[in-house]
């Protein structure tokens, strides 16, 4: 095992050739990995939330209460994908 940033007798959780094997995969991350549990459930909330909502804009939009550019507008602050969703949706 390689040694810690903490000196030469302490050693990390992970490490060797499984790190290296992470690290050069697109979609996981260390920081992923090395996440606490409790975290990752406030993550998946925060995800669940935005799925919601974002539903509930386009919703909004398709039934006419509300006008394209502003679904855009709150799209874009709401979620990092959102210029993925207002190309599907055509609200740009």
């Amino acid at each position: 095992m390689r040694d810690s940033p903490g000196g030469p007798g302490r050693r990390s959780l992970i490490s060797g050739p499984s790190l290296d094997r992470i690290s050069e995969t697109p979609f996981i991350t260390t920081e992923l990995i090395l996440m606490a549990g409790t975290e990752r459930r406030r993550e998946i909330s925060r995800l669940r939330a935005r799925r919601k909502k974002t539903i509930n804009l386009l919703q909004r939009v398709k039934a006419g209460t509300m006008e394209k550019t502003e679904a855009a507008r709150k799209l874009r602050r709401l979620t990092p994908g959102a210029d993925v969703i207002i190309k599907r949706e055509g609200l740009a």
